[in-house]
């Protein structure tokens, strides 16, 4: 007696696919069908034998895996041939070109192995070093403790040309289009400096200038703009003052500064914008001036002021509290 097979290969074979009686199958024990491996089982082969299902002076018998316990050809051209790749995909639950590359690489390498990925090198250079290790050492403050740190950053902003850039698909018809164009205009049509701070309170007072930065200038800024907020919010005996190591907040001139004003400056690692709450702000602003038509300097620091005064005390607490995450 013979049975319809569950998969197409080995259909040729004569002594395969029957059903066999053998009393070490009771139904007592499971459902009385057991499904016969002639090479994986002692009472298997013992059966196969017997039945002549397997001839094992002749060779005849039936071993769908290599030696690296792959499938053989035989089975991988059938599997390949019954079900397609969207089939596959629909599934298991992914993509139809993913089947198709994983397939076509095992094809190609006899495994299934992704690839090494592309992205952030397993080894950290020295910057990632230095930022790890201050997020170490700050990892236990408190909020109450980062209540106690003045925020400060240094930015330029420009009439025309926006930080944020928003990306469109044009098609080659539209290049030209003059609705598709936007106004440009050599060094954005202008720009300012922008000093600023905030604590968890809220924001600090700031400066916006012609001039480049330099320590002549940052101590200019210090003297006049740094105190008042130290005074604004309360923080005459216990505050630390944050900056980002350019080489102005470095310069002997501005040490001096720090050491004339009683300043206490945080342990900041150099070249990380990422950490500093502050940096969030300066794309609000830049979306308050996307929304704005922009012509000359003059405009572009009205905007700047409005939209830092705008800034409320509840958005600053959030950004500063989130320094402990």
């Amino acid at each position: 007696m013979r049975y319809t097979p569950l998969f197409p290969y080995f259909t040729n074979v004569k002594t395969a696919f029957r059903i066999l009686y053998d009393d070490y199958v009771t139904e007592e024990n499971g459902a009385g069908v057991v499904h016969q491996a002639s090479f994986f089982g002692e009472d298997d082969i013992r059966i196969c034998i017997a039945n002549d299902t397997i001839n094992k002076d002749t060779g005849s018998v039936i071993y769908p895996i290599d030696t690296q316990c792959r499938f053989i050809d035989e089975v991988k051209v059938e599997v390949r041939i019954n079900i397609s790749c969207r089939e596959i995909s629909t599934i298991i639950g992914i993509s139809k070109s993913s089947v198709q590359r994983a397939l076509k690489r095992y094809e190609e390498t006899g495994e299934f192995q992704d690839r090494p990925c592309a992205g952030r090198p397993k080894k950290l250079n020295e910057r990632n070093i230095r930022i790890l290790n201050w997020c170490l050492d700050y990892s236990n403050w408190t909020i109450n403790q980062w209540k106690n740190i003045i925020f400060c950053d240094e930015i330029c902003f420009y009439v025309i040309k926006r930080k944020n850039k928003t990306k469109i698909w044009r098609t080659k018809d539209e290049r030209w289009k003059e609705s598709c164009m936007h106004v440009a205009a050599a060094g954005g049509g202008g720009r300012v400096n922008f000093y600023g701070t905030i604590t968890s309170d809220g924001t600090g007072c700031f400066r916006i200038y012609n001039e480049n930065t330099n320590s002549d200038v940052y101590c200019d800024i210090l003297d006049n703009y740094l105190i008042p907020i130290v005074q604004l919010y309360q923080m005459e005996n216990n505050y630390f003052y944050q900056h980002d190591n350019s080489k102005y907040h470095l310069s002997k001139q501005t040490q001096m500064k720090f050491h004339e004003l009683g300043v206490k400056v945080l342990k900041w690692p150099s070249k990380s914008p990422d950490l500093n709450p502050i940096e969030s702000l300066w794309t609000v602003i830049d979306n308050k001036l996307k929304s704005k038509s922009l012509s000359s300097v003059k405009e572009l620091i009205e905007a700047l002021s409005k939209a830092w005064l705008s800034i409320t005390p509840q958005l600053c607490q959030k950004l500063v509290f989130s320094m402990p995450r």
